[in-house]
Parts: structure tokens; C-alpha cells; sequence
């Protein structure tokens, strides 16, 4: 009965170790599991609001669509490849109608083509893709003058990175007019879509 006692002691040990790793290893696989891709996010949309914008909070991300409405209160935030990035663009001003994770937000991919710094870049940005309304106003919700994200949807999204204060420096020409620490919508998004 002694000699048994500690083969048991063995085996529950074992036991336990299997269960945490295997525990450990589906905690792992949530991420990439449950993610969404920008494709899919796009279509999943294109079905609620059929006219919209584009918006990045990536410099270097920037790109002439075909297929906005530059007059649509809606705006894609993000719902494309980053690439390149070259630094930190602010968030767009509004209430935030759906939400999901960039498939960058997963960190093993940051290690498939981008520096260090671009790696920096994108852990300190919002680069979430959402679907925002960007009306100043609506009867039912009041002003929205804070930025994407201060309205939650479900799930909540991250805390945002840093954000840039007044008179800071960004890489393009929006750095006028920003509030609450935001972007006049239709500022940043006639700049994007001259680009």
C-alpha cells in the first residue's frame, strides 16, 4: 500500500499538468479562433448600412476606395489591411454601432512583415475596426462629441493608446481642430479620401 502511494502521487500530478496545459492551449486558441477578418467584418455590415465612408487610425494605411459615399453618416474605421504603418492617426468622433478586433490585434501576426517600431506603432493604437455614425447629433442619443468607443458596444472595446494633445505634431495635415481628444470627422475624412 506504501509502494502505491507515491505512483498515485505521480499520476494525479500528471493528470493536473495535462489538464493545465490543455487548459492553457484553448485559452491560447480563443484569440485567433474567434477573430474576424476585415472581409468579413465588411460584408457582415454591408448588410445593416449599405452607404458608408472610410476611415484608418494608421498613417501609411491610407487608400482611395471605390466604393465609399463620401456624404454617408457612416464610416468603416480600420476594415482593411494595415500596411504600411508609419504612426499614429486619432480616432474618429462618434458612437461606435459595431465592433470587432483586427486581426493585428493578435500579436503573432504583428511578426509576419512589420519592424519593431511599426510593432510599437500598432500595441499603442486603436486599430479595432468598427462601424461608427458620425452625426454630430441624434434625438434619440444626445451630442456626440467624444471619441469612438466612449459608447460602448458589446463586447466592450480595449482602452485606447496614447492619444496625441493639442498642438502635437502628426504626420499629416489633420492636426487642426481636434477635440476631446478626437477627430472632427468630416476633416479627417476628406483629407483620407484626397489622398
Amino acid at each position: 500500500m506504501v509502494a502505491s502511494s507515491p505512483v498515485a502521487a505521480a499520476r494525479a500530478l500528471a493528470a493536473l499538468a495535462l489538464l493545465l496545459v490543455v487548459g492553457q492551449a484553448g485559452w491560447n486558441m480563443t484569440g485567433p479562433m474567434t477573430q474576424q477578418f476585415p472581409a468579413t467584418f465588411y460584408y457582415r455590415n454591408l448588410e445593416t448600412v449599405s452607404q458608408f465612408n472610410r476611415y484608418t487610425t494608421i498613417a501609411g494605411s491610407e487608400r482611395l476606395w471605390d466604393d465609399i459615399d463620401p456624404g454617408s453618416p457612416y464610416v468603416l474605421v480600420n476594415v482593411q489591411h494595415l500596411f504600411p504603418v508609419n504612426d499614429h492617426l486619432l480616432p474618429l468622433c462618434g458612437t461606435t454601432l459595431a465592433y470587432a478586433e483586427h486581426p493585428l490585434s493578435y500579436w503573432p501576426y504583428q511578426y509576419e512583415g512589420f519592424t519593431p517600431s511599426q510593432r510599437a506603432i500598432l500595441r499603442s493604437s486603436d486599430i479595432a475596426m468598427r462601424l461608427v455614425d458620425i452625426r454630430p447629433s441624434s434625438p434619440a442619443l444626445g451630442p456626440r462629441t467624444h471619441p469612438v468607443g466612449a459608447l460602448r458596444a458589446t463586447p466592450p472595446p480595449p482602452a485606447l493608446g496614447p492619444r496625441r494633445t493639442q498642438g502635437e505634431t502628426m504626420p499629416t495635415a489633420l492636426h487642426q481642430d481636434q477635440f476631446d481628444g478626437c477627430l472632427p470627422p468630416y476633416q479627417a475624412l476628406q483629407h483620407q479620401n484626397q489622398e
